[in-house]
């Protein structure tokens, strides 16, 4: 999951998580590239701002996707701000 121990780029501008009751909001500044194991339920996002890729697809600003649950590494390369959402899990 995204937690701050869990970050494996010292290349991350910013992470921001918003937590309430029924769901999750991320936004993510990346720069050069992020790296995160995604195993939310879900992940919905919205790429905002720059170009890039996901795994090696081409991904820019306007593009929206969905990473299902256990999706597994996700590799973000170029300068690319997101919007991402889900819900939170119970641990």
């Amino acid at each position: 999951m995204l937690k701050n121990g869990n970050i494996k780029s010292e290349s991350l501008k910013r992470f921001f998580e918003k937590n309430e009751k029924y769901y999750k909001v991320f936004l993510l500044n990346v720069a050069s590239q992020f790296l995160f194991h995604q195993d939310f339920p879900f992940l919905l996002c919205s790429v905002i701002n720059g170009s890039g890729s996901l795994n090696d697809i081409p991904i820019h600003k306007g593009m929206h996707f969905i990473l299902s649950y256990h999706y597994g590494n996700v590799l973000l390369k170029g300068n690319l701000s997101f919007i991402c959402s889900t819900i939170p899990t119970t641990t």
